[in-house]
């Protein structure tokens, strides 16, 4: 994709440019393109005070601000370890272990909630 400014708030205008880069995939891409995975991570929401509404407009735009913005990764075997490194769950020094990574990143109470909507949440991580 072509580095410009993405707005990813309403959360409807990120499908829309995601949906017109895609239009003439065939035009300036290869048809044959790898899958791709999207990741949007969000930091916690906070209340909307008056500060923060003034700063980001609402609690929910703060919270993707400050998770650092959204980027594409490749699908591969790697891709759960790739995603968890970004997120800053997994490093090569004191956080080393993808299951403890993984039992971390899953019982964030945020993403346990979206696992959960979504019928992806682990029964059981790190043999919990």
């Amino acid at each position: 994709f072509p580095r410009k400014a993405l707005t990813v708030w309403p959360a409807q205008y990120p499908l829309h440019a995601l949906a017109d880069a895609l239009g003439g995939l065939c035009g300036n891409w290869s048809c044959d393109s790898a899958e791709m995975a999207f990741v949007m991570p969000v930091g916690s929401k906070g209340r909307a005070s008056k500060e923060v509404i003034a700063k980001y407009g609402t609690a929910d735009c703060r919270s993707i601000f400050l998770g650092g913005g959204p980027f594409l990764l490749e699908d591969s075997q790697e891709l759960c370890e790739e995603v968890l490194r970004r997120l800053g769950y997994l490093d090569n020094e004191l956080n080393g272990d993808l299951e403890e990574a993984l039992a971390l990143f899953c019982d964030g109470t945020a993403n346990r909630r979206t696992l959960q909507v979504a019928g992806e949440a682990p029964t059981s991580v790190g043999g919990t």
